[in-house]
């Protein structure tokens, strides 16, 4: 899964062109650093080629996930050329450039592994960037956002997604009573995820 990673000195994207500063507020982050919006707030993903289980969500409008968490400088993935299991399922877009890259890359069970899923951040998944009044390293100076904390249906879209990662990571498919006892359970967990009112951010 690592050939999926792109890098500033090492193993950089094939693009030259995509090789410079994308986010300028954190002048010690270099490229690839693409700025999806602050954390705590959401950010709108595209879908590419036919939606991913891992995108899907029946009651939502197209029945597709839409929403993601933002962060200040997402890192760079791409689908290894020599790996026919793999492929982009979702790009985002910078605020800065409106540069358009790529946000999860999906890789199928195969007989060389899989399921696994490459995302450009792992701050989707972070406490701080779905609640900033959780607190953050004090390494951390952008001024968060707090778009995520006042939006049900891009909260709603964020638990989705990672519902689905953990079942397609796990190969599991519930149905009927232990579908809804997984259902709880995951609900549990993300519930404490999102604030009930918007409470200060810690910084």
């Amino acid at each position: 899964m690592g050939e999926a990673h792109f890098f500033h000195s090492k193993k950089p994207e094939p693009d030259e062109a995509r090789r410079v500063i994308d986010d300028r507020e954190t002048g010690y982050i270099l490229w690839p650093n693409y700025h999806s919006g602050a954390n705590g707030d959401f950010q709108e993903i595209h879908i590419v080629g036919e939606p991913h289980r891992v995108l899907r969500d029946p009651e939502a409008p197209g029945g597709l996930i839409r929403y993601l968490p933002s962060h200040p400088h997402e890192g760079a993935v791409g689908a290894p050329p020599t790996d026919s299991s793999a492929r982009v399922i979702a790009t985002g877009t910078s605020k800065v450039t409106g540069r358009a890259f790529n946000i999860a890359v999906a890789f199928e069970p195969s007989a060389a592994g899989g399921p696994a899923l490459a995302e450009s951040t792992f701050h989707h998944f972070t406490d701080y960037n779905w609640d900033p009044s959780r607190g953050c390293p004090s390494f951390v100076g952008e001024k968060p956002g707090h778009a995520l904390a006042h939006s049900p249906e891009a909260q709603r879209s964020i638990r989705h997604y990672a519902r689905n990662l953990a079942l397609w990571l796990a190969r599991r498919s519930p149905t009927g009573v232990a579908a809804e006892a997984q259902d709880r359970a995951l609900d549990e967990a993300l519930d404490e995820s999102f604030p009930a009112s918007d409470s200060p951010a810690i910084y």
